[in-house]
Protein backbone atom coordinates (compact mmCIF):
# COMPACT_ATOMS: atom_id res chain seq x y z
CA UNK A 1 0.00 0.00 0.00
CA UNK A 2 2.83 2.40 0.78
CA UNK A 3 4.21 1.68 -2.69
CA UNK A 4 0.87 2.65 -4.19
CA UNK A 5 1.09 6.03 -2.46
CA UNK A 6 4.66 6.48 -3.66
CA UNK A 7 3.73 5.52 -7.25
CA UNK A 8 0.84 7.97 -7.20
CA UNK A 9 3.04 10.89 -6.16
CA UNK A 10 4.21 11.72 -9.73
CA UNK A 11 0.61 11.61 -10.95
CA UNK A 12 -0.33 14.17 -8.35
CA UNK A 13 2.78 16.35 -8.78
CA UNK A 14 0.79 19.42 -9.82
CA UNK A 15 -1.83 18.97 -7.14
CA UNK A 16 -1.80 20.90 -3.93
CA UNK A 17 -2.28 18.12 -1.37
CA UNK A 18 -2.66 17.99 2.35
CA UNK A 19 -5.05 19.16 5.01
CA UNK A 20 -4.97 22.79 3.89
CA UNK A 21 -5.96 21.79 0.35
CA UNK A 22 -8.89 19.65 1.45
CA UNK A 23 -7.50 16.52 -0.25
CA UNK A 24 -9.15 13.38 1.10
CA UNK A 25 -8.34 9.82 0.04
CA UNK A 26 -11.35 7.49 -0.29
CA UNK A 27 -11.07 3.70 -0.08
CA UNK A 28 -12.75 0.46 0.83
CA UNK A 29 -12.12 -1.90 3.73
CA UNK A 30 -8.97 -3.34 2.11
CA UNK A 31 -7.21 0.00 2.68
CA UNK A 32 -8.49 0.57 6.20
CA UNK A 33 -5.51 -0.60 8.22
CA UNK A 34 -3.16 1.42 10.35
CA UNK A 35 0.06 1.30 8.28
CA UNK A 36 -1.77 2.63 5.23
CA UNK A 37 -3.58 5.31 7.27
CA UNK A 38 -0.32 6.45 8.86
CA UNK A 39 1.34 6.57 5.42
CA UNK A 40 -1.46 8.84 4.19
CA UNK A 41 -1.08 11.09 7.23
CA UNK A 42 2.69 11.27 6.66
CA UNK A 43 1.94 12.63 3.16
CA UNK A 44 -0.38 15.26 4.65
CA UNK A 45 -3.51 13.54 3.37
CA UNK A 46 -6.81 13.00 5.12
CA UNK A 47 -8.83 9.82 4.55
CA UNK A 48 -12.32 8.40 4.59
CA UNK A 49 -12.23 4.61 4.41
CA UNK A 50 -14.86 1.92 4.81
CA UNK A 51 -14.31 -0.28 7.86
CA UNK A 52 -16.34 -3.45 8.19
CA UNK A 53 -17.12 -4.88 11.64
CA UNK A 54 -15.61 -8.27 10.77
CA UNK A 55 -12.19 -6.79 10.06
CA UNK A 56 -12.21 -4.11 12.80
CA UNK A 57 -13.38 -5.97 15.90
CA UNK A 58 -11.70 -3.65 18.43
CA UNK A 59 -13.13 -0.53 16.81
CA UNK A 60 -16.64 -1.97 16.91
CA UNK A 61 -16.27 -3.16 20.50
CA UNK A 62 -15.52 0.47 21.35
CA UNK A 63 -18.50 1.65 19.28
CA UNK A 64 -20.79 -0.81 21.10
CA UNK A 65 -19.53 0.30 24.53
CA UNK A 66 -19.80 3.99 23.65
CA UNK A 67 -23.32 3.42 22.27
CA UNK A 68 -24.41 1.74 25.52
CA UNK A 69 -23.02 4.73 27.44
CA UNK A 70 -24.82 7.27 25.25
CA UNK A 71 -21.63 8.75 23.77
CA UNK A 72 -22.26 7.86 20.11
CA UNK A 73 -24.29 10.73 18.66
CA UNK A 74 -27.19 10.21 16.24
CA UNK A 75 -28.80 12.51 13.68
CA UNK A 76 -31.90 11.44 11.72
CA UNK A 77 -33.15 13.28 8.62
CA UNK A 78 -36.05 12.38 6.34
CA UNK A 79 -36.05 13.57 2.75
CA UNK A 80 -38.15 13.29 -0.39
CA UNK A 81 -36.27 11.86 -3.40
CA UNK A 82 -38.91 12.83 -5.93
CA UNK A 83 -40.28 9.28 -5.83
CA UNK A 84 -40.35 8.30 -2.16
CA UNK A 85 -39.44 9.36 1.36
CA UNK A 86 -36.08 8.11 2.64
CA UNK A 87 -34.64 8.42 6.12
CA UNK A 88 -30.92 8.92 6.66
CA UNK A 89 -29.54 8.01 10.07
CA UNK A 90 -26.05 9.26 10.93
CA UNK A 91 -24.25 7.80 13.95
CA UNK A 92 -20.84 9.21 14.81
CA UNK A 93 -18.19 9.46 17.49
CA UNK A 94 -14.67 10.88 17.71
CA UNK A 95 -11.40 9.49 18.98
CA UNK A 96 -11.78 5.70 18.80
CA UNK A 97 -8.87 3.26 18.23
CA UNK A 98 -8.47 1.65 14.83
CA UNK A 99 -6.86 -1.45 16.39
CA UNK A 100 -6.19 -3.09 19.77
CA UNK A 101 -2.98 -1.45 21.00
CA UNK A 102 -1.93 1.33 23.35
CA UNK A 103 -0.37 3.22 20.42
CA UNK A 104 -3.31 2.67 18.04
CA UNK A 105 -4.27 5.43 15.63
CA UNK A 106 -7.31 7.25 16.97
CA UNK A 107 -9.93 7.97 14.32
CA UNK A 108 -13.37 9.49 13.98
CA UNK A 109 -16.12 7.01 13.07
CA UNK A 110 -19.37 7.55 11.19
CA UNK A 111 -22.15 5.21 10.08
CA UNK A 112 -24.75 6.29 7.53
CA UNK A 113 -27.89 4.20 7.00
CA UNK A 114 -30.58 5.07 4.44
CA UNK A 115 -34.00 3.43 4.79
CA UNK A 116 -37.25 3.59 2.87
CA UNK A 117 -40.50 4.57 4.63
CA UNK A 118 -41.25 0.85 5.25
CA UNK A 119 -37.85 0.38 6.96
CA UNK A 120 -35.98 -1.38 4.15
CA UNK A 121 -32.24 -0.59 4.30
CA UNK A 122 -31.04 0.86 1.00
CA UNK A 123 -27.51 1.86 2.02
CA UNK A 124 -25.22 1.24 4.98
CA UNK A 125 -21.84 2.99 5.01
CA UNK A 126 -19.27 2.55 7.82
CA UNK A 127 -16.41 5.05 7.86
CA UNK A 128 -13.40 5.91 9.97
CA UNK A 129 -12.01 9.35 9.25
CA UNK A 130 -9.15 11.53 10.30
Amino acid sequence: MKNRIARSTPLCAGWKVGVASGTTVLGDDLYCHEPFCRALLAKGLEFTLVCKPDSHKTLYEWIDDLTRNGIVKTLVQTRWTGKRHETDTYRYVSNVPLRDADDALMVNWCEITTRTADGKVLYLILLPQI
